[in-house]
């Protein structure tokens, strides 16, 4: 009897888990940053300067910077779906931000006064339409 119980504890387990895949999205953002310029990217659904400051940085950011003439991939939300739905035109803002304009401003500057190089304003169909990578040339 005691077997049978744990087995359908661990069914109920499984089907809980798998009924939960649908929330977790393993889509990547791909960067190409094709300019002469280092760059930082921050992915937010809003204005910079309506974000939450967060000490140094914000929590939509890319953490490394993407150095000139590479690529690289980020992870992105949890969930993309429920993440765009947060915003009212259910796209997000991918800001393209130079690292000479960090050191200038520092990230507090970048908030405060809305400071980016390049801003790409997507929706679902728009990301997959580009394969989910967003190309800067520096223009």
């Amino acid at each position: 009897m005691k077997i049978i119980k744990q087995i359908n504890i661990f069914f109920i387990l499984l089907i809980l888990l798998v009924g939960c895949t649908d929330k977790v999205d393993d889509k990547y953002i791909f960067y190409k940053n094709n300019s002469n310029d280092t760059i930082y990217s921050v992915i937010y659904y809003g204005e910079l300067n309506q974000y939450k400051f967060i000490e140094y940085q914000f929590s939509g950011i890319c953490k490394d910077s993407i150095p000139a003439h590479t690529n690289v991939e980020i992870k992105g939300p949890i969930h993309w779906e429920s993440y765009l739905k947060i915003s009212e035109s259910e796209s997000v803002n991918f800001y393209i931000i130079l690292k000479d304009s960090v050191d200038k401003y520092g990230w507090e500057g970048i908030h405060k006064y809305n400071i980016y190089n390049k801003k790409y304003t997507l929706d679902i169909d728009d990301l997959d339409s580009l394969n989910w990578t967003i190309e800067y040339n520096g223009n």
